[in-house]
């Protein structure tokens, strides 16, 4: 069945869950049944696919996430992985091959989901591919689809939500083929938004669009909590990919400390904390060394704007070492190049946690252009 724009617009006053984030439910139990976890790699699904799969079910199932609008910062490593390996660039899930060997780099009993290439340019085409987890590529699985496959399902005139929706929603069913998971009996459908929401919504983005627009910066989040929602919403919007750097999402501790997080922040007194949205932020401004070491990146000191995001949403964390801190309380720290960091507690009403997560990311995108107003 296939979902107009004009329906999507009239949903009714709620948020209701789509294919995809059906078909992440769908997943979740089985991975945790097998111990099994996933890395993400999104391009042009950018989130959408981390955000289905922390929106309906336990964080448990996620190794990291990373969005890029553009695999621009990942050519060298594509060209690396590719001769070390021997693959064939003129293939054309030459790429997809070399981004999951990079995805499971270290992960090698995780499961990597990658999404590349564009509708919009190149050869107009998207790649999906799943690497289960043999670093030699025995087990890699891709698919392609085209601007064709867009006329055929009638939404190439769609937003870009329900476009990335789609691209995520394949994805997914092929994770679930591997996991030997049925899904055929559901169709695709997008996500329905109260109509009042989206319109508040895209008033706030299209403002903060502009408004990095004219500031020259771009913005990179690093979520805990969120998810990977923030980069995916700001990427509903057309031209929301223009002004976005990348995302990364970072859950377990391991990964943590990969991306750069000093042990000090992980403690039970400073995991949810200001401190940690700052170490979460300050990421984006550093890069792992041949010698395992972190170095300030001179490429994005001063045309990047940070967010990073910590806290707990819905679900109380149920460590023991964690079950005096409540839900609802959620940390973020905003980096502009050349200012004072900014960090801030909210507490939120507990409801959904799309909602909960909506509700953070107006709260963000709105204390940011106030930010950016100020400095016009």
């Amino acid at each position: 069945m296939i979902i107009t724009e004009k329906q999507h617009k009239e949903a009714p006053n709620s948020i209701e869950l789509g294919s995809v984030d059906k078909l992440a439910a769908l997943a979740i139990p089985e991975l945790n049944k097998r111990g099994l976890k996933l890395t993400t790699l999104e391009g042009p699904t950018l989130g959408e696919i981390i955000s289905s799969l922390t929106i309906v079910g336990s964080t448990s199932v996620m190794a990291k996430g990373e969005i890029y609008p553009k695999f621009d910062s990942f050519h060298s490593i594509i060209y690396d992985m590719q001769t070390m390996y021997g693959l064939d660039r003129n293939q054309p899930n030459a790429a997809i091959q070399a981004l999951s060997f990079f995805a499971n780099a270290d992960r090698k009993e995780d499961i990597a989901l990658i999404t590349s290439g564009s509708f919009f340019s190149g050869d107009h085409t998207v790649h999906i591919g799943l690497n289960s987890g043999n670093k030699l590529g025995n087990n890699l699985r891709s698919i392609a689809i085209n601007e064709n496959d867009l006329i055929q399902t009638g939404i190439q005139e769609s937003s870009p939500s329900i476009q990335k929706q789609f691209i995520a929603d394949l994805a997914l069913r092929l994770l679930l083929d591997e996991l030997g998971i049925e899904n055929k009996n559901i169709p695709f459908e997008p996500r329905k938004i109260e109509k009042k929401l989206l319109d508040k919504e895209k008033s706030v983005l299209n403002n903060l669009k502009r408004l990095l627009k004219n500031s020259g910066y771009k913005i990179a989040f690093v979520e805990s909590a969120p998810g990977g929602f923030l980069t995916n919403r700001l990427t509903d919007i057309k031209g929301g990919e223009g002004v976005l750097h990348s995302g990364k999402i970072l859950y377990n501790s391991k990964e943590k400390i990969r991306a750069g997080i000093p042990h000090y922040s992980l403690r039970k007194d400073k995991l949810y904390s200001k401190i940690t949205a700052f170490k979460l932020a300050e990421t984006v401004f550093v890069r792992r060394t041949e010698n395992n070491t972190f170095e300030f990146d001179n490429n994005v000191l001063t045309s990047v704007i940070a967010i990073g995001v910590t806290g707990l949403l819905d679900t109380p964390d149920t460590r023991e070492e964690f079950k005096d801190k409540k839900s609802g309380g959620v940390y973020y720290s905003i980096i502009i190049p050349g200012h004072e960091p900014i960090t801030k507690k909210v507490t939120l009403s507990i409801q959904s946690r799309q909602e909960m997560k909506m509700d953070l990311t107006l709260k963000i995108f709105n204390h940011l252009i106030q930010i950016l107003e100020e400095g016009e």
